[in-house]
């Protein structure tokens, strides 16, 4: 397992987002770096979305939403990419009726109920945000165990002699730190229950075995870097023995084992992530169906049509996301396997080293000891990282299982039960070789569903696709071998592998494109089409599609994640993982009193930065003793900088 797999893990959208990045998009692409003052005017504004919201529509005890927040901040930079000459980022009360009609827009958008695109946004914002609570709380937890044993550690090199008589004393006192360091590593290898008195026993057993209190003495005269290292490899020398004694059976029963634990977990996990998974592809496939078969009929622009579409699209989402999930649990179990590979290879060489015999070199068997210590703590983090994610998937299956909207009844029976239509099913039904009377219970239904969001008539497009050609470039379809040379590689399908004709030509309908009907490259991306027919059309005029597809995705704004378009430069401000960034930061205004909070630049510090920073001003001692060339002199009495001229 590489590096760069692990970094990824630990990112708090690690399986939320993990395909971001398309094709042929630059990896280091940042939004832009806008000034303090315009994300103070998007705090505002959200801050004001929020209020009003509150005080129209959450007034008679409803409930605000998870992560409203979130989805205020998404809908404010939608407006600025559906609207760019009306609504633009960093509006204020100053822009007047500009402002006023922003707020009323995204407040709209953020309250609406019973709305499949709404929705299937919230369904992105709980995805990535739970994910980053949940992770930045694991890695807070973290930092604050290191910072437990980083003061333990930090007094064990000022323990000295200074005076002879009290020289067992302090050999006592200097033995007893060293012992809390390691109770507390046992602690939190148990992962923070209370230290058991036979946990302590063993614990303390195996220290003095290893570090008597008699070498103490001499230990004191080792450089104070020196002392810290030998501490750190002490404790994991101790988790190794420990580790050890319970695999012969003669100790460690407080000890836990973290691989076992791991597995069940995960196979707990992964069923029901599976479960889903085969709901949610049945629910893709009824709603395709009904799509298929009433779209030559009705037309992309009737009701039933796009709400079925938009149903269809919040499916794929859940989906999306819970099969990069899986994937990435599928990868940390492989790694964990790797790590429990190399744990039981170490084991059966101390096996093997000690054997029978009755006495070996600590040079032998220590370095096995602290590499089987710190594989076991390698483990633990392992378990850690799973349960966290545990934690944040469960926002995200709930909704994922049982949608916030009213799921459209496709079967002829249910329609009719829904609408509550009396119909003589053999000669309305049965003897009309169109279906004419399921189309009638079709339309009839439409009534009873909500306008959606995001549906926009686009004659422009159909203007451009029916010109039929471009002169901007032809795309270039790869041979059976170049595909397999594709796919070898792996490289990414450009626009999360949906069809871009249908995506174009249907408004936001989404048909995953068959690698076997061929690829097209076009700038350096790739395309993948349903049908051998759609793939001849966009090598023609590609750009014309992609231009089309473009502007499909701002007026559905929901399709940017899905179709993994969220890097696009055009695109990046609806990232949520930079939604999630900018609202994790902290406010330099108070927004009831628009008074500043901090003078200057925006407070920026995290309780990391603070610990770093206490542990570089703690090795810059200084002496307080005030002398004639000092020039931090001052009264005692008042504590005040005396006068320039008393330091000439």
């Amino acid at each position: 397992m590489t590096n760069s797999t692990e970094k990824r893990a630990n990112s708090p959208v690690a399986w939320s987002s993990r395909r971001g990045r398309s094709v042929g998009s630059s990896r280091g692409s940042s939004p832009s770096i806008r000034n303090p003052s315009e994300r103070e005017k998007e705090h505002a504004t959200i801050q004001d979305i929020i209020r009003l919201s509150k005080e129209r529509h959450y007034t008679t005890g409803k409930k605000v939403p998870l992560f409203f927040e979130h989805l205020a901040c998404f809908q404010v930079r939608a407006a600025a990419v559906q609207f760019p000459q009306r609504f633009k980022l960093g509006l204020s009360m100053e822009d007047g009726k500009d402002y006023m009609d922003l707020l009323e827009h995204c407040i709209h958008n953020c309250t609406q109920e019973n709305c499949p695109a709404l929705e299937t946004i919230r369904l992105q914002i709980t995805a990535q945000a739970t994910a980053f609570l949940e992770l930045k709380a694991c890695a807070e937890e973290r930092v604050n165990e290191a910072k437990v044993l980083q003061t333990i550690l930090a007094d064990i090199p000022q323990i000295q002699v200074i005076d002879m008589r009290e020289t067992f004393k302090t050999v006592e006192l200097l033995h007893g730190r060293i012992l809390d360091y390691m109770m507390e590593c046992g602690r939190q290898i148990a992962d923070n229950v209370d230290v058991t008195e036979e946990m302590e026993a063993e614990i303390t057993t195996t220290f003095k075995s290893i570090f008597p209190q008699e070498s103490c003495l001499f230990w004191m005269d080792l450089p104070s870097a020196e002392k810290e290292r030998q501490v750190v490899d002490i404790a994991a020398v101790i988790q190794g023995v420990r580790i050890y004694n319970k695999h012969l059976s003669k100790g460690g029963k407080t000890l836990s084992l973290p691989f076992d634990l791991y597995k069940q977990e995960k196979k707990m996990l992964s069923e029901k992530v599976l479960q889903l998974l085969q709901i949610l592809n049945e629910r893709t496939h009824v709603s395709a169906s009904a799509i298929t078969l009433h779209i030559h009929s009705l037309g992309i622009q009737h009701v039933l049509i796009q709400r079925l579409r938009d149903e269809l699209n919040y499916h794929l989402q859940a989906f999306a996301i819970l099969e990069d999930f899986q994937s990435f649990l599928d990868e940390r179990f492989a790694f964990v396997t790797d790590l429990m590979d190399q744990f039981s290879w170490k084991l059966n060489v101390l096996c093997d080293i000690i054997s029978d015999r009755p006495c070996v070199a600590t040079e032998l068997v220590f370095p096995q000891f602290k590499a089987l210590g710190n594989l076991h703590k390698s483990m633990l983090e392992e378990l850690r990282l799973l349960r966290a994610h545990q934690r944040a998937c469960i926002p995200f299956l709930s909704m994922a299982a049982e949608p916030q909207f009213d799921c459209t009844p496709t079967g002829f029976a249910n329609l009719w039960k829904k609408t509550g239509w009396t119909i003589n099913y053999h000669t309305d039904w049965k003897n009309s070789p169109l279906g004419l009377a399921k189309l009638k219970v079709l339309i009839m239904y439409t009534t009873f569903l909500q306008k959606d969001l995001y549906n926009v008539t686009w004659d422009e497009n159909d203007a451009l696709i029916k010109a039929g050609s471009s002169n901007e470039g032809e795309g270039r379809v790869l041979t059976s071998c170049e595909i397999d040379a594709a796919f070898e590689s792996e490289r990414e399908i450009h626009l999360g592998g949906y069809c871009p004709v249908t995506l174009a030509k249907y408004r936001g309908l989404l048909l995953h494109g068959d690698p076997d009907v061929g690829l097209v490259e076009f700038e350096e991306k790739l395309f993948a089409f349903s049908t051998e027919e759609d793939l001849r059309e966009f090598a023609r005029s590609p750009s014309l599609f992609l231009r089309t597809v473009e502007n499909v995705v701002h007026k559905m704004p929901q399709l940017v994640h899905l179709l993994r378009l969220q890097q696009c430069p055009k695109l990046l401000s609806l990232a949520i993982s930079e939604i999630i960034d900018l609202l994790s930061e902290p406010f330099s205004c108070e927004f009831s009193t628009q008074t500043a909070i901090h003078i200057g630049q925006p407070h920026r510090w995290t309780d990391e930065a603070f610990y770093e920073r206490a542990l570089e001003l703690q090795n810059k001692l200084t002496d307080s003793t005030q002398t004639e060339t000092s020039y931090f002199k001052r009264t005692s009495s008042t504590q005040v900088a005396y006068e320039l001229y008393a330091f000439l």
